[in-house]
């Protein structure tokens, strides 16, 4: 099962010999730090996954568990979790956390064209507006505030795979209210097989 490369979801339950399976045969795995500690399941070894070489993303697990889905937030609780978890401050760095997400997530979808900025690979791009101004910008420090400060700051565009489907924080596509319908559908649904 494990050579298909599969998205494991969680990976909580793991041991010592479980973290070298998993590393030879280098499954993906969805990481959904604020969603499993609100069930009290404990929390997964992300750091030693990672420094194993096994592929690790964030996932948000939706919003009827987790309240909202926002990949930002969870990576915030992350690396906090991760932290507290093994005694050191930032045991993941934001732009570490940050990059595998982007670039192991689209690789768990099939996708080997992401990543880097490069002719013929997609172009899925979201320009942010920073709320406050930094002289020495650096890969770094931008993740970091991204990362901890995401509430206040704003999509400013966002392309997917070279078109532009929104700008100055407005989407472009024609319907909306199609969009938001369908969602409402979609969230009374799945609150109808919860019951």
């Amino acid at each position: 099962m494990l050579s298909s490369k599969p998205l494991l979801a969680h990976a909580v339950y793991l041991d010592d010999e479980d973290i070298v399976l998993l590393a030879r045969y280098s499954p993906f795995i969805s990481y959904c730090p604020f969603t499993i500690m609100s069930w009290g399941s404990g929390i997964a070894r992300v750091v030693e996954l990672l420094e194993s070489g096994v592929d690790v993303t964030i996932g948000t697990d939706g919003p009827l568990t987790a309240g909202f889905m926002s990949p930002l937030f969870e990576m915030k609780v992350a690396i906090a979790v991760q932290s507290s978890r093994y005694g050191k401050p930032l045991a993941i760095e934001p732009y570490t956390l940050l990059k595998a997400s982007i670039v192991s997530g689209a690789r768990a979808l099939g996708w080997g064209d992401v990543g880097v900025l490069e002719r013929g690979y997609r172009a899925d791009v979201v320009v942010w507006r920073a709320p406050y101004s930094v002289r020495h910008f650096d890969t770094r420090t931008a993740t970091f505030s991204l990362v901890y400060d995401f509430p206040l700051f704003k999509p400013e565009h966002v392309l997917v795979n070279g078109k532009v489907i929104a700008s100055n924080g407005r989407p472009l596509i024609a319907d909306v209210e199609r969009i938001f319908r369908e969602l409402e559908d979609a969230r009374s649904e799945v609150e109808g097989c919860a019951q």
